[in-house]
């Protein structure tokens, strides 16, 4: 499988259409490097991917119910959800070959969202024709076969979290994993199907007989549960009924003596309290009105005089200061020396024809001949009484009937709020509202045994189409009963056959998985000697062993104070097993006995390491080393996507993790990195294997950038 693009619209963070275009065209550069900071959305992309795949798999969902699409939506866009015409999806194009063909695949799953209703659709287009109804069904079953959700968390491995999936003792991830990776999932399957075919051929034909009078009785019985089921339905539903009416009835009855609610009367007090202040605020603006512009308004005609007047006040000032620049000597001079660099001959004399005549031109006498200031305003004056006349010449007259007009308005307001408050009483409310509260609890009590009795009634409908389904099936498992005892005996020995041959098949896997693990570990390892072996046993327990040198007298002494017990704790189960062998394996009587009698005084044996007391980076070290020794037994090639490629891993270790893990993967790798992890330095030991590289950033618009063929500008 060869992932060829990816793309996300109003996916989480991903706002809009987003697309990952990879390059295929090397087959041997297989690595995809997308960077991006905490929260840039590399984690999103991660699960993006797995739930484009998947679907409800993805999240631990059995069905793709309403839990499922509730899950489902919470990764859909906020500002996306907002508009109920939009939608969001994941797409993927990918190749698979099958014999000799390359096939090529493009997978979207969307989901919409109208009228707060999830709903997800999934189709697929192969080799440029979309798949329908079987066609699909045989897809999603080819796809799971492709890669099992079994490997989901191999495939898509977060550096983080691997090391719980892959080291938790209390399940079988890893066995389970193991037989899907190196396609022997057939031989569990086969022998569950054996054991199931063993397990109903004990049943004998009266079994058989009976088992078909029970179901029949039972039937009955659930048909009868049913009827009284519906009974008690109808008459809760009949108390309810009851209940409601009788709270309408109450309230209805306090609104004709005039009741009102505590809530209702607070409203009242407070729209009268706000047209009491409305009024106020129309007072001061009238009387500011009054005050400020109504006297200049009577003398409205006078005020235009004033203004020209000003007007001419400000020409006379602009006159003085023209008539102060150039009735001086210097703009006399200014003006000589000007005619002199023109090559005017008698330069001085033309300058002083030329001074007289500006000034005749630009100051003539009679512009302040006749002319008396009246105001003298300086220049910040003169702009406050503009705006003075401003405000007076744009006031509408007809702004001050209207004030009447509002307070009039106001007051008959808060005169039929003061008739309500009158007509309306709350002194009876505190009764009023315990008796509604009441019979409401009354209701809710009811509504919670009816639900509770329509779930049993559903329920019952289930078990009454199962048993149906188990008497029909009960007479014809009596006829081929006699048939299914030949089966039998043949199932017996086929069952004997698969116990072997899985037996040896795990034998084998765990054999070959500890030796590449092993073989990993000591090549990833910056301690050289760390561990001089690993273990794994029939139920994929691993133990790390380190060479110990143990003084026999220190047993002896551990044996005599504390028992045996007390020398299996000092050095652990594994081995205290290989000394126990080394002893004969004495009874716990004998064992101090023989330990005493044992020839050599220093033993050496193989010690289990506590793997609690690893640092971080050496758990995170070994298991990269069991999970390479796992994906060796891979029996196709799958893409891989790594979430925080060195969670844990020191920089000591970095290198190694860079140069024998990350390149020798078998198929498509996609490490998802923070600047802190894939540096200049890494990024350049993985050049010559990378095909693309992405760098996410995440927005002030709280939205995802992605950026083709970039990364950080790391150090």
């Amino acid at each position: 499988m060869l992932l060829r693009k990816i793309e996300l619209y109003n996916f989480g963070p991903y706002r809009g259409s987003h697309s990952f275009d990879l390059d295929v065209s090397d087959p041997e550069k297989k690595i995809v490097v997308i960077g991006g900071k905490n929260g840039a959305g590399k984690t999103t992309l991660f699960t993006a991917v797995e739930l484009a795949l998947y679907g409800h798999y993805s999240l631990g969902y059995k069905n793709p119910d309403k839990r499922y699409l509730k899950k489902a939506s919470t990764y859909v866009n906020d500002l996306a959800k907002m508009d109920e015409e939009e939608r969001a999806y994941v797409a993927l194009e990918f190749t698979e070959r099958s014999a000799a063909d390359l096939d090529q695949y493009r997978i979207l799953r969307s989901w919409s969202w109208k009228k707060g209703e999830t709903k997800e659709a999934f189709e697929v287009v192969k080799n440029g024709r979309l798949l329908e109804n079987q066609e699909l069904a045989d897809f999603q079953t080819f796809l799971i076969r492709l890669i099992p959700p079994t490997l989901l968390k191999l495939c898509f491995f977060d550096g983080e979290r691997i090391a719980e999936y892959l080291l938790d003792d209390q399940k079988h991830n890893v066995r389970d994993a193991l037989m899907v990776l190196s396609g022997n999932d057939t031989f569990d399957i086969m022998y569950s199907n054996v054991r199931r075919v063993l397990n109903s051929s004990r049943s004998e034909a009266d079994e058989v007989a009976r088992e078909y009078l029970l179901s029949k009785e039972k039937l009955e019985r659930l048909v009868r549960k049913r009827e009284e089921l519906l009974e008690e339905v109808a008459d809760l539903q009949v108390q309810q009924d009851a209940k409601t009416a009788e709270i309408e009835r109450l309230k209805k009855d306090y609104s004709d003596q005039g009741g009102i609610s505590l809530e209702a009367w607070k409203e009242l007090n407070a729209e009268l309290k706000e047209e009491e202040e409305r009024r106020e605020r129309i007072n001061w603006e009238r009387k500011g009105t009054a005050a400020e512009i109504l006297p200049f308004v009577i003398v409205k005609s006078l005020l235009e005089k004033v203004r020209l007047q000003i007007a001419e006040e400000h020409k006379i000032k602009t006159w003085k200061a023209v008539s102060e620049s150039i009735c001086t000597d210097h703009f006399r001079d200014v003006v000589v020396s000007s005619l002199t660099k023109g090559g005017a001959n008698d330069a001085r004399r033309l300058g002083s024809i030329v001074c007289d005549d500006i000034i005749k031109f630009l100051l003539p006498a009679n512009e302040i001949a006749d002319f008396t200031p009246l105001f003298g305003l300086s220049d910040d004056d003169e702009m406050r009484v503009q705006a003075v006349l401003n405000r007076v010449a744009q006031f509408d007259v007809k702004k001050i009937p209207g004030y009447k007009k509002r307070i009039d308005k106001s007051i008959k307001k808060s005169q039929k709020i003061r008739e309500k408050l009158q007509n309306s009483s709350v002194e009876n409310y505190q009764e009023h509202a315990r008796s509604v509260s009441k019979l409401s609890q009354e209701v809710y009590d009811l509504s919670l045994q009816l639900q509770s009795k329509q779930m049993e009634g559903t329920a019952r409908e289930g078990e009454i189409a199962a048993t149906e389904k188990e008497l029909e099936a009960a007479h014809k498992r009596l006829q081929l009963e006699l048939k299914r005892q030949s089966v039998a005996a043949l199932s017996g020995k086929v069952l004997l056959l698969l116990e072997d041959l899985r037996r040896k098949i795990f034998d084998r896997l765990i054999r070959e998985v500890r030796e590449d693990t092993l073989k990993e570990f000591k090549r990833l390892m910056r301690k050289k000697d760390f561990i001089d072996d690993i273990q794994i046993d029939k139920d994929f327990k691993i133990h790390l062993l380190r060479k110990q040198i143990v003084e026999k007298k220190e047993l002896v002494r551990i044996c005599r104070r504390f028992g045996v017990s007390g020398v299996r704790r000092s050095m652990r189960d594994y081995a205290f097993t290989q000394l126990s062998a080394l002893l004969g394996t004495p009874n716990e009587k004998d064992f101090q006995r023989e330990l005493a009698a044992l020839a050599p005084e220093e033993i050496e044996l193989m010690t289990e390491v506590d793997k609690t007391t690893l640092s971080k980076g050496e758990t995170q070290v070994f298991v990269m080393s069991l999970y390479w020794g796992m994906m060796r037994q891979c029996k196709s090639e799958l893409p891989y996507v790594i979430d925080t490629p060195f969670a844990r891993i020191d920089t000591e270790h970095r290198a190694n993790i860079v140069e024998h893990f990350f390149k020798r993967l078998p198929g498509q790798l996609f490490i998802l990195s923070t600047n802190e992890e894939i540096t200049s330095r890494y990024m350049s030991a993985l050049r010559d294997r990378t095909s693309n590289q992405f760098l996410l950033e995440y927005g002030e618009d709280k939205s995802v950038r992605v950026m083709n063929n970039r990364y950080f500008e790391v150090e």
